[in-house]
């Protein structure tokens, strides 16, 4: 028995020293990638990149410190990966998705300089009173100095990076870190800014969020400097919240994220990260109290009758119209978030965007001519059908999920319902929002842009997981390869479905095709050589 002990012991990887101890725990993290630690709850093996146990199940990013040395400071090949996704953005945006942008101000003929004035809301029109102190202003002053279109692709350049540094601090997973950056870098929910050029202002919003979740994952998760992760998830918050109204959609989302997280902590009797879940909760709604009040005051377009603002609390005496369009709009930005990835063919009907209504009903020969419309109406809203059934599976899965880590203390499907949480809380404020004809159809989806980061988060964690835990790594390999083609195939053929959509409902086009000029080049390219 000591002889077959002393081989076992002799087969183990060597362990040279611990690199971190969590007391909490009472678990020694080892620099070795393939060494068993032993804990308080039994041997479990430390991954290259995460600890896995049915019981401690650690966060992602809570075993960063087992990564060794010599193997962290190999990976900076592996951050070079990050030019070529800049260079790639670049080349679609510039060489495919070229237009020359108009900022929002000087259409309206407005101009702001830096004083005291604009650390308050103020007009910018169409009678919009908002904050524009870190979102409208810092996106003027660089129009001011470089222009229009060279802003567009700095702000590009700006949110890809802010992605990929957040999403490498929180997991240190490439497969997790790519997959975000390319999903901010070729998705198509920054699109509409190419018609109104005033939501440039959701790539700085999109990488304020980036930053607060950040820092609100290391306040769960961090061993040292709390206090700093603290001031910065505050700070940020404070920051963005004088700059867009977006930052209430992250409040609705933390308490009901925060909720869910107090009752999985308590039931682990985890004392350390339900005062962090307070301390988030409690310094937001501070900072609520003293935004809400200017807002009441100044944001009288929200209750104004007839602006696009006007919010269902305005149906006077009509409860069920207000009831009924919160669901359906809590239905579309649901579904506009999760398939946002998804290639044109899975979206709508399919007849409608490539024959036209015009052949829709040149089809029907005649028949009850007087009704033949709702034909049409039929195909333009055939994406009901893939909406609901998209609504359905995303409740199934939030209960699953949500079930599973109270009742297994699973900290994976804990992060899987959260991120579930925040696809559906995402766009709190404007599903409060009175439906409008443009959300016939799913095309604007600036409008649910934290829902949409909540799902690209999704998509990366699962990704993360599966190459983690299949075992035929050029499968996995295979996998993950073919999500990110499927993101970079959708990100050249949706804007022309998204034009088509939003021509539909009396909205402009999108004067962009990248799929189109790509087939352009390549058809010319083509004849040059068969020329030659």
């Amino acid at each position: 028995m000591d002889r077959q002990r002393g081989g076992a012991a002799r087969d183990r990887p060597r362990i040279d020293r611990a690199v971190a101890i969590d007391p909490r725990r009472s678990i020694t993290y080892y620099p070795c990638p393939s060494a068993r630690v032993r804990g308080e709850n039994g041997q479990f093996p430390i991954g290259r990149r995460m600890i896995r146990s049915t019981v401690t199940d650690l966060p992602i990013a809570e075993t960063a410190a087992c990564l060794p040395h010599s193997r962290a400071g190999g990976l900076g090949w592996r951050h070079a990966g990050v030019v070529l996704v800049l260079l790639l953005n670049f080349a679609i945006r510039f060489g495919l998705e070229r237009h020359e942008h108009v900022w929002y101000f000087d259409l309206r003929h407005k101009d702001f300089g830096l004083d005291w004035s604009v650390l308050l809301p103020v007009e910018i029109g169409g009678n919009q009173c908002v904050w524009i102190t870190s979102s409208h202003l810092p996106i003027h002053l660089l129009v001011r100095a470089f222009g229009a279109s060279q802003t567009f692709y700095l702000l590009n350049a700006l949110v890809i990076v802010v992605t990929y540094a957040t999403s490498w601090l929180i997991s240190r997973s490439t497969t997790f870190t790519y997959t975000m950056t390319l999903g901010m870098a070729l998705g198509t929910q920054f699109h509409y800014s190419y018609v109104l050029s005033g939501t440039f202002s959701m790539y700085l919003q999109v990488a304020y969020l980036e930053i607060i979740l950040l820092c609100g994952f290391k306040m769960l998760t961090a061993r040292r400097r709390v206090g700093a992760w603290r001031a910065g998830f505050i700070g940020t918050t404070a920051f963005m919240s004088i700059g867009f109204d977006t930052w209430l959609n992250f409040y609705v989302f933390l308490l009901v994220a925060s909720g869910f997280l107090a009752w999985f902590y308590a039931r682990r009797g985890d004392r350390d990260r339900l005062r962090e879940l307070r301390f988030a909760v409690l310094a937001t709604t501070a900072l609520l109290a003293v935004w809400l009040p200017v807002k009441l005051v100044t944001g009288k377009q929200h209750f104004t009758r007839g602006s696009e603002e006007e919010v269902i609390l305005d149906y006077h005496g009509r409860p069920l119209l207000a009831i009924e369009d919160f669901a359906s709009n809590l239905v579309t930005y649901t579904f506009m978030a999760t398939t946002n990835y998804l290639p044109p063919a899975l979206i709508t009907s399919n007849s409608d965007f490539h024959y036209g209504s015009a052949a829709v009903m040149a089809e029907q020969h005649g028949y009850h001519r007087r009704q033949a419309q709702l034909v049409a109406m039929h195909h333009l809203f055939y994406w009901y059908f893939h909406a609901g059934m998209v609504f359905v599976a995303y409740l199934y899965l939030l209960g699953r999920t949500s079930s599973a880590a109270i009742g297994r203390h699973s900290l994976t499907c804990a992060c899987i319902a959260v991120m579930l949480i925040g696809i559906g809380t995402g766009a709190a404020t404007h599903v409060m929002i009175k439906y409008r004809p443009y959300m016939s159809v799913p095309a604007l989806s600036y409008k649910c842009m934290p829902s949409i980061l909540a799902a690209t988060y999704l998509i990366a964690f699962l990704l993360m997981k599966l190459r983690e835990r299949l075992r035929w790594r050029r499968l996995s390999g295979t996998i993950i390869v073919a999500c990110w083609a499927i993101i970079l195939y959708s990100g050249l053929a949706r804007p022309a479905l998204l034009s088509d959509l939003q021509a539909k409902v009396g909205l402009a086009r999108l004067p962009v095709d990248p799929a189109a000029r790509l087939l352009e080049l390549g058809q010319r390219g083509w004849r040059s050589l068969a020329g030659d």
